[in-house]
């Protein structure tokens, strides 16, 4: 008789909750008949850039085949395309940056943004009003004339604070870009480290087996 094998969703559901897990869990959106028909459709979402949808794919099909090598293999080969592609975009120094949180460093550039675009807004309209202040001043030539180094001094000093606040919002926002990207490539390897470790090491999740 064949040993029962560890439900990988049974895994995911209970190691990684409902919430993160229920896009995993899903029905597959394609007619199979069996693994081999799953592992074709892993590749064909693969092709077309969509990994959450492989990924989706190689937990039914192991599920539904434990033995399938291909999908096994599959898995094993993004785990070592997504871990590269996690080096080259700086995850590493970016953990050493948020101490090993990047959830939590994305809370943090939101706040420096936030806090940048309210500084932008502040010195927009000390812009305005000095901007309002020389023409008022115009109009007054004596005025002016004693004025308008004084009053232009004060008017590029602002406008130049105004450029390096929107390079330091240019900067946060390619930031979040950046770790909104390795975020994504931290979870799709946690999940397919997951995957390959019940499927090496059943024994570690025989709790899953429970039926309860």
């Amino acid at each position: 008789m064949k040993k029962e094998s560890v439900p990988l969703k049974n895994v995911l559901l209970k190691t990684l909750g409902e919430v993160k897990s229920a896009r995993y869990l899903k029905g597959l959106d394609f007619v199979y008949i069996d693994s081999s028909d799953i592992y074709q459709g892993a590749l064909s979402s693969l092709l077309n850039g969509n990994t959450e949808k492989t990924i989706k794919c190689i937990i039914f099909g192991l599920d539904l085949d434990r033995e399938n090598l291909s999908i096994l293999h599959l898995a094993r080969t993004m785990l070592f395309s997504l871990s590269e592609d996690f080096h080259d975009g700086k995850g590493d120094i970016y953990r050493q940056k948020y101490n090993n949180d990047l959830n939590k460093g994305l809370e943090q550039l939101s706040e420096k943004f936030k806090k940048c675009k309210k500084s932008l807004e502040e010195l927009d309209e000390k812009i305005e009003l000095k901007s309002k202040e020389i023409e008022i001043a115009k109009k007054n030539f004596f005025t002016y004339f004693f004025k308008r180094t004084r009053l232009n001094s004060e008017l590029n000093s602002l406008e130049a604070q105004r450029v390096n606040i929107m390079s330091e919002i240019g900067l946060i926002e390619q930031e979040i870009e950046d770790i909104s990207n390795l975020v994504k490539i931290e979870d799709y390897i946690k999940i397919l480290s997951l995957i390959l470790e019940v499927c090496i090491f059943p024994s570690r999740f025989s709790w899953a087996l429970s039926k309860s």
